[in-house]
Protein backbone atom coordinates (compact mmCIF):
# COMPACT_ATOMS: atom_id res chain seq x y z
CA UNK A 1 0.00 0.00 0.00
CA UNK A 2 1.38 3.36 -1.01
CA UNK A 3 2.43 5.70 1.75
CA UNK A 4 0.16 8.72 1.99
CA UNK A 5 1.92 12.06 1.41
CA UNK A 6 2.13 14.40 4.35
CA UNK A 7 0.07 17.47 3.68
CA UNK A 8 1.28 19.52 6.63
CA UNK A 9 4.87 20.14 7.76
CA UNK A 10 6.03 18.86 11.06
CA UNK A 11 5.07 21.26 13.79
CA UNK A 12 8.70 21.41 14.96
CA UNK A 13 9.79 23.00 11.69
CA UNK A 14 7.88 26.13 12.57
CA UNK A 15 10.04 26.61 15.63
CA UNK A 16 13.42 26.45 13.84
CA UNK A 17 15.34 29.70 14.22
CA UNK A 18 15.60 31.82 11.06
CA UNK A 19 18.93 32.01 9.25
CA UNK A 20 18.85 35.82 9.71
CA UNK A 21 18.34 35.73 13.48
CA UNK A 22 22.02 36.37 14.29
CA UNK A 23 22.62 38.92 11.55
CA UNK A 24 23.82 42.32 12.84
CA UNK A 25 22.25 45.51 11.59
CA UNK A 26 23.62 47.05 8.38
CA UNK A 27 24.25 50.78 7.96
CA UNK A 28 25.58 53.08 5.26
CA UNK A 29 29.07 52.75 6.75
CA UNK A 30 29.05 49.08 5.78
CA UNK A 31 29.14 50.09 2.10
CA UNK A 32 32.56 50.43 0.50
CA UNK A 33 34.35 50.65 -2.81
CA UNK A 34 37.61 49.11 -3.92
CA UNK A 35 37.16 49.50 -7.67
CA UNK A 36 36.67 52.54 -9.90
CA UNK A 37 37.64 52.97 -13.53
CA UNK A 38 37.23 54.95 -16.74
CA UNK A 39 38.36 55.03 -20.36
CA UNK A 40 41.06 57.51 -21.36
CA UNK A 41 41.83 59.22 -24.65
CA UNK A 42 45.56 59.67 -24.00
CA UNK A 43 48.40 59.14 -21.54
CA UNK A 44 47.96 62.86 -20.85
CA UNK A 45 45.20 61.79 -18.46
CA UNK A 46 48.04 61.36 -15.92
CA UNK A 47 49.42 64.44 -14.21
CA UNK A 48 52.49 62.42 -13.27
CA UNK A 49 53.23 58.94 -14.55
CA UNK A 50 55.61 56.07 -14.04
CA UNK A 51 56.60 53.78 -16.87
CA UNK A 52 56.14 50.30 -15.41
CA UNK A 53 59.01 48.03 -16.50
CA UNK A 54 57.71 44.75 -15.06
CA UNK A 55 54.02 44.54 -16.07
CA UNK A 56 53.73 40.87 -15.10
CA UNK A 57 53.87 41.86 -11.42
CA UNK A 58 50.52 43.69 -11.56
CA UNK A 59 47.88 41.88 -9.51
CA UNK A 60 45.16 40.53 -11.87
CA UNK A 61 41.70 42.04 -11.63
CA UNK A 62 38.84 39.77 -10.47
CA UNK A 63 36.36 38.50 -13.03
CA UNK A 64 33.62 40.91 -11.93
CA UNK A 65 35.91 43.91 -12.52
CA UNK A 66 37.03 42.58 -15.90
CA UNK A 67 33.40 42.10 -16.88
CA UNK A 68 32.59 45.71 -16.03
CA UNK A 69 35.52 47.00 -18.07
CA UNK A 70 34.55 44.79 -21.01
CA UNK A 71 30.95 46.06 -20.85
CA UNK A 72 32.15 49.67 -20.74
CA UNK A 73 34.46 49.23 -23.73
CA UNK A 74 31.73 47.46 -25.69
CA UNK A 75 29.30 50.30 -24.91
CA UNK A 76 31.61 53.21 -25.75
CA UNK A 77 33.75 51.88 -28.61
CA UNK A 78 33.26 49.92 -31.83
CA UNK A 79 34.75 46.80 -30.23
CA UNK A 80 32.75 44.04 -28.54
CA UNK A 81 35.16 42.40 -26.12
CA UNK A 82 35.00 39.85 -23.31
CA UNK A 83 36.49 39.67 -19.81
CA UNK A 84 39.15 37.33 -21.26
CA UNK A 85 40.36 40.15 -23.49
CA UNK A 86 40.63 42.43 -20.46
CA UNK A 87 42.60 39.74 -18.61
CA UNK A 88 45.35 40.18 -21.22
CA UNK A 89 45.59 43.94 -20.66
CA UNK A 90 49.09 45.29 -20.13
CA UNK A 91 50.10 47.64 -17.32
CA UNK A 92 51.79 50.69 -18.87
CA UNK A 93 52.03 53.21 -16.06
CA UNK A 94 50.91 54.27 -12.60
CA UNK A 95 49.97 57.78 -11.54
CA UNK A 96 51.39 59.34 -8.41
CA UNK A 97 51.32 62.58 -6.46
CA UNK A 98 54.11 64.37 -4.66
CA UNK A 99 57.80 64.73 -5.38
CA UNK A 100 58.49 61.16 -6.44
CA UNK A 101 56.71 57.87 -7.03
CA UNK A 102 59.07 56.22 -4.54
CA UNK A 103 57.18 57.87 -1.67
CA UNK A 104 53.74 57.02 -3.03
CA UNK A 105 52.57 53.38 -2.96
CA UNK A 106 51.30 52.00 -6.27
CA UNK A 107 48.09 50.47 -4.93
CA UNK A 108 46.52 53.79 -3.77
CA UNK A 109 46.59 55.66 -7.09
CA UNK A 110 45.06 54.92 -10.51
CA UNK A 111 47.03 52.74 -12.92
CA UNK A 112 46.84 52.81 -16.72
CA UNK A 113 46.18 49.52 -18.50
CA UNK A 114 46.31 48.96 -22.25
CA UNK A 115 43.57 46.68 -23.59
CA UNK A 116 44.13 45.12 -27.02
CA UNK A 117 40.63 44.56 -28.47
CA UNK A 118 41.81 42.36 -31.38
CA UNK A 119 43.82 40.01 -29.16
CA UNK A 120 42.34 36.52 -28.96
CA UNK A 121 44.84 34.51 -26.96
CA UNK A 122 44.63 30.74 -27.26
CA UNK A 123 43.37 29.31 -23.98
CA UNK A 124 45.71 26.33 -24.45
CA UNK A 125 48.76 28.48 -25.11
CA UNK A 126 49.60 28.69 -21.43
CA UNK A 127 50.64 31.39 -18.97
CA UNK A 128 53.54 32.66 -21.11
CA UNK A 129 51.17 33.61 -23.94
CA UNK A 130 49.89 36.60 -21.92
CA UNK A 131 51.38 39.86 -23.26
CA UNK A 132 52.72 40.74 -19.81
CA UNK A 133 54.71 37.46 -19.73
CA UNK A 134 55.48 36.96 -23.41
CA UNK A 135 59.19 37.70 -23.75
CA UNK A 136 59.09 38.06 -27.55
CA UNK A 137 56.24 40.58 -27.37
CA UNK A 138 57.75 42.51 -24.45
CA UNK A 139 61.02 42.85 -26.37
CA UNK A 140 59.22 44.53 -29.28
CA UNK A 141 56.79 46.47 -27.10
CA UNK A 142 59.56 47.89 -24.93
CA UNK A 143 62.37 48.52 -27.44
CA UNK A 144 60.43 49.26 -30.63
CA UNK A 145 57.25 50.90 -29.34
CA UNK A 146 57.22 52.48 -25.88
CA UNK A 147 60.88 53.44 -25.42
CA UNK A 148 61.30 55.26 -28.75
CA UNK A 149 57.86 56.86 -28.34
CA UNK A 150 58.79 58.40 -24.99
CA UNK A 151 62.34 59.30 -25.99
CA UNK A 152 61.21 61.01 -29.19
CA UNK A 153 58.36 62.87 -27.46
CA UNK A 154 60.79 64.09 -24.83
CA UNK A 155 63.41 65.17 -27.37
CA UNK A 156 60.89 67.01 -29.54
CA UNK A 157 59.44 68.83 -26.53
CA UNK A 158 62.51 71.07 -26.32
CA UNK A 159 62.81 70.33 -22.61
CA UNK A 160 66.17 68.56 -22.82
CA UNK A 161 69.47 69.12 -24.55
CA UNK A 162 69.91 66.49 -27.26
CA UNK A 163 73.41 65.29 -28.12
CA UNK A 164 74.05 63.99 -31.60
CA UNK A 165 77.17 62.02 -30.70
CA UNK A 166 78.78 60.69 -27.50
CA UNK A 167 80.35 63.43 -25.38
CA UNK A 168 83.76 63.25 -23.78
CA UNK A 169 83.49 61.90 -20.26
CA UNK A 170 80.02 60.43 -20.79
CA UNK A 171 80.99 56.84 -21.57
CA UNK A 172 78.03 55.49 -19.64
CA UNK A 173 75.47 57.60 -21.46
CA UNK A 174 72.86 55.69 -23.45
CA UNK A 175 72.18 56.63 -27.07
CA UNK A 176 69.56 55.53 -29.55
CA UNK A 177 69.56 55.38 -33.32
CA UNK A 178 66.76 57.42 -34.91
CA UNK A 179 64.92 56.63 -38.15
CA UNK A 180 67.48 58.81 -39.98
CA UNK A 181 70.37 56.73 -38.65
CA UNK A 182 71.64 59.47 -36.33
CA UNK A 183 72.78 58.63 -32.83
CA UNK A 184 71.13 60.87 -30.26
CA UNK A 185 71.30 60.99 -26.51
CA UNK A 186 70.29 63.15 -23.58
CA UNK A 187 70.48 63.27 -19.81
CA UNK A 188 68.36 60.21 -19.22
CA UNK A 189 66.79 57.75 -21.65
CA UNK A 190 64.66 54.64 -21.48
CA UNK A 191 66.61 51.46 -20.81
CA UNK A 192 66.63 48.53 -23.20
CA UNK A 193 64.52 45.44 -22.59
CA UNK A 194 67.41 43.00 -22.06
CA UNK A 195 67.66 43.38 -18.29
CA UNK A 196 63.90 43.36 -17.89
CA UNK A 197 63.55 40.08 -19.77
CA UNK A 198 66.20 38.55 -17.53
CA UNK A 199 64.00 39.48 -14.57
CA UNK A 200 61.02 37.82 -16.25
CA UNK A 201 63.02 34.65 -16.87
CA UNK A 202 64.24 34.52 -13.26
CA UNK A 203 60.75 34.81 -11.80
CA UNK A 204 61.24 38.36 -10.49
CA UNK A 205 58.01 39.55 -8.84
CA UNK A 206 58.83 43.00 -7.51
CA UNK A 207 57.73 46.16 -9.25
CA UNK A 208 60.39 48.06 -11.23
CA UNK A 209 59.61 51.39 -12.85
CA UNK A 210 60.96 54.63 -14.29
CA UNK A 211 59.60 58.07 -13.49
CA UNK A 212 59.01 59.21 -17.02
CA UNK A 213 59.82 61.66 -18.42
CA UNK A 214 62.64 62.75 -16.13
CA UNK A 215 63.42 66.46 -15.83
CA UNK A 216 66.14 68.18 -13.87
CA UNK A 217 68.35 71.25 -13.87
CA UNK A 218 66.74 74.18 -15.67
CA UNK A 219 63.92 71.98 -16.94
CA UNK A 220 60.69 71.48 -14.99
CA UNK A 221 61.34 69.42 -11.88
CA UNK A 222 59.83 66.05 -11.17
CA UNK A 223 58.46 67.32 -7.88
CA UNK A 224 56.00 69.76 -9.35
CA UNK A 225 58.03 72.83 -8.40
CA UNK A 226 59.34 73.39 -11.89
CA UNK A 227 57.48 76.63 -12.39
CA UNK A 228 54.88 77.93 -14.76
CA UNK A 229 53.52 75.60 -17.40
CA UNK A 230 54.91 72.33 -16.02
CA UNK A 231 51.54 70.58 -16.25
CA UNK A 232 51.09 71.64 -19.86
CA UNK A 233 54.59 70.44 -20.76
CA UNK A 234 54.01 67.06 -19.17
CA UNK A 235 50.69 66.85 -20.97
CA UNK A 236 52.38 67.51 -24.32
CA UNK A 237 54.99 64.81 -23.75
CA UNK A 238 52.46 62.20 -22.62
CA UNK A 239 50.02 62.99 -25.43
CA UNK A 240 52.76 62.87 -28.06
CA UNK A 241 54.04 59.55 -26.69
CA UNK A 242 50.58 57.95 -26.83
CA UNK A 243 50.07 59.17 -30.41
CA UNK A 244 53.40 57.56 -31.35
CA UNK A 245 52.56 54.31 -29.54
CA UNK A 246 49.23 53.90 -31.32
CA UNK A 247 50.78 54.85 -34.67
CA UNK A 248 53.69 52.42 -34.36
CA UNK A 249 51.36 49.59 -33.34
CA UNK A 250 49.20 50.31 -36.40
CA UNK A 251 52.19 50.21 -38.73
CA UNK A 252 54.12 47.32 -37.17
CA UNK A 253 53.88 44.20 -39.39
CA UNK A 254 54.15 41.66 -36.56
CA UNK A 255 51.74 43.32 -34.12
CA UNK A 256 48.45 43.29 -35.99
CA UNK A 257 46.62 41.79 -33.00
CA UNK A 258 47.77 44.73 -30.91
CA UNK A 259 46.38 47.53 -33.08
CA UNK A 260 43.74 49.98 -31.84
CA UNK A 261 44.82 49.86 -28.16
CA UNK A 262 42.34 51.16 -25.58
CA UNK A 263 43.59 52.96 -22.50
CA UNK A 264 41.78 52.13 -19.25
CA UNK A 265 42.48 53.84 -15.92
CA UNK A 266 41.83 51.59 -12.91
CA UNK A 267 41.82 52.46 -9.20
CA UNK A 268 41.64 49.74 -6.52
CA UNK A 269 42.00 51.77 -3.32
CA UNK A 270 39.59 50.78 -0.53
CA UNK A 271 37.21 53.45 0.85
CA UNK A 272 34.17 53.25 3.15
CA UNK A 273 31.12 55.48 3.03
CA UNK A 274 30.70 58.17 5.64
CA UNK A 275 27.81 57.92 8.09
CA UNK A 276 26.73 61.46 7.22
CA UNK A 277 26.66 60.86 3.46
CA UNK A 278 24.54 58.77 1.15
CA UNK A 279 25.59 56.23 -1.45
CA UNK A 280 25.68 58.93 -4.13
CA UNK A 281 28.37 60.81 -2.19
CA UNK A 282 30.92 58.04 -2.68
CA UNK A 283 31.03 58.93 -6.38
CA UNK A 284 32.17 62.46 -5.54
CA UNK A 285 34.55 61.30 -2.79
CA UNK A 286 36.32 58.84 -5.08
CA UNK A 287 36.27 61.39 -7.89
CA UNK A 288 38.11 63.95 -5.74
CA UNK A 289 40.75 61.33 -5.02
CA UNK A 290 41.15 60.74 -8.77
CA UNK A 291 41.42 64.50 -9.38
CA UNK A 292 44.72 64.59 -7.49
CA UNK A 293 46.49 62.49 -10.15
CA UNK A 294 44.17 62.52 -13.18
CA UNK A 295 43.29 65.24 -15.73
CA UNK A 296 39.56 64.86 -16.41
CA UNK A 297 39.89 66.45 -19.88
CA UNK A 298 41.29 63.14 -21.11
CA UNK A 299 38.55 60.91 -19.66
CA UNK A 300 36.10 59.60 -22.27
CA UNK A 301 32.86 61.38 -21.43
CA UNK A 302 30.42 59.30 -19.42
CA UNK A 303 32.83 56.43 -18.64
CA UNK A 304 33.85 57.14 -15.03
CA UNK A 305 32.43 54.34 -12.88
CA UNK A 306 32.57 53.62 -9.13
CA UNK A 307 31.54 50.20 -7.86
CA UNK A 308 29.88 50.32 -4.43
CA UNK A 309 29.61 47.05 -2.50
CA UNK A 310 28.46 45.72 0.83
CA UNK A 311 27.87 42.42 2.61
CA UNK A 312 24.84 42.06 4.85
CA UNK A 313 25.81 39.90 7.80
CA UNK A 314 28.96 39.47 9.85
CA UNK A 315 31.63 41.24 7.80
CA UNK A 316 34.49 41.25 10.30
CA UNK A 317 36.25 38.19 8.89
CA UNK A 318 35.69 39.32 5.30
CA UNK A 319 37.24 42.72 6.00
CA UNK A 320 40.18 41.08 7.76
CA UNK A 321 40.78 38.87 4.72
CA UNK A 322 40.60 41.87 2.39
CA UNK A 323 43.22 43.70 4.44
CA UNK A 324 45.43 40.58 4.56
CA UNK A 325 45.28 40.30 0.77
CA UNK A 326 46.14 43.95 0.35
CA UNK A 327 49.04 43.76 2.78
CA UNK A 328 50.36 40.69 0.99
CA UNK A 329 50.11 42.50 -2.34
CA UNK A 330 51.91 45.54 -0.92
CA UNK A 331 54.77 43.32 0.26
CA UNK A 332 55.04 41.41 -3.01
CA UNK A 333 54.72 44.39 -5.33
CA UNK A 334 56.49 47.02 -3.24
CA UNK A 335 57.96 49.79 -5.39
CA UNK A 336 61.62 49.67 -6.29
CA UNK A 337 63.51 52.12 -8.46
CA UNK A 338 65.53 50.99 -11.45
CA UNK A 339 68.90 51.22 -9.78
CA UNK A 340 71.24 48.84 -8.07
CA UNK A 341 68.92 48.96 -5.11
CA UNK A 342 70.25 45.99 -3.20
CA UNK A 343 73.75 47.45 -3.18
CA UNK A 344 72.68 51.06 -2.68
CA UNK A 345 73.33 51.07 1.04
CA UNK A 346 76.70 49.37 0.61
CA UNK A 347 77.68 51.91 -2.04
CA UNK A 348 76.77 54.72 0.33
CA UNK A 349 78.97 53.21 3.03
CA UNK A 350 81.88 52.90 0.58
CA UNK A 351 81.50 56.53 -0.50
CA UNK A 352 81.49 57.62 3.14
CA UNK A 353 84.68 55.63 3.81
CA UNK A 354 86.41 57.20 0.80
CA UNK A 355 85.35 60.65 2.00
CA UNK A 356 86.79 59.96 5.47
CA UNK A 357 90.08 58.79 3.91
CA UNK A 358 90.30 61.96 1.82
CA UNK A 359 89.70 64.08 4.91
CA UNK A 360 92.50 62.19 6.70
CA UNK A 361 94.91 62.79 3.79
CA UNK A 362 94.06 66.50 3.70
CA UNK A 363 94.77 66.82 7.40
Amino acid sequence: MARQATTHPDENEDTITSITSTSPSTTITDCFTDFSFCLATSLAIAKRLTWEQTPWTYAPLPLSSRQQIADLITLHTRFAITPDTVSHALLLGTTYRGATAATYPQHISPSLLVVFPHLRADADAGHDAEPARNAAFLQVWHDEIVRPAFNTAWEESGLVSVWRKPLEGFAGQRFQVTHTGARVGHERMGREAGGILKMLGSGWMRRVYEEWPFWSGDSPSVGGGGGEGEGEKRCEVYDSAWTSITGMLRDHPSLREFQDPILVAVHTAHAHLNAQSGVQAIYDVVGRDWDQTIDAKYVVKGTFRVEVRTVVGDKSRMLMEIEKDRERTRRELGGVKWKRMASGEAQGERRAKRARKLETVKE
